[in-house]
């Protein structure tokens, strides 16, 4: 199942974002607990502290700013397919991973 597929079916066929909820973020980029990997948020800033990256490389490896990533991470934009799949490659992960914390 492709990553377009997932976040259909997640989603419904309809939209082309998809709305990361609102929970916690820190700007500290302090590292997650693990009731904060319930998030797709939290799942994002895991994986970045898994790879090293600050919010400014991630945003340039997902050709975005660094101001819509944080919209993305703060719940006020909903991210764009095209992102969210740019996501899972970046961070070596599946759509479904990303979306419900699911292996």
């Amino acid at each position: 199942m492709t990553n377009k597929d997932k976040f259909i079916e997640v989603f419904g066929e309809n939209t082309d974002y998809i709305k990361a909820p609102p929970s916690w973020w820190m700007a500290t980029y302090s590292k997650p607990v693990k009731e904060d990997l319930s998030t797709m948020e939290g799942r994002i800033v895991y994986k970045m502290h898994e790879n090293g990256l600050t919010q400014k490389e991630l945003a340039e490896k997902l050709g975005i700013t660094g101001v819509s990533l944080s919209r993305y991470l703060n719940g006020k934009r909903m991210v764009k397919l095209e992102v969210f799949d740019k996501m899972c490659e970046v961070f070596n992960v599946t759509a479904d991973w990303l979306l419900r914390g699911n292996q």
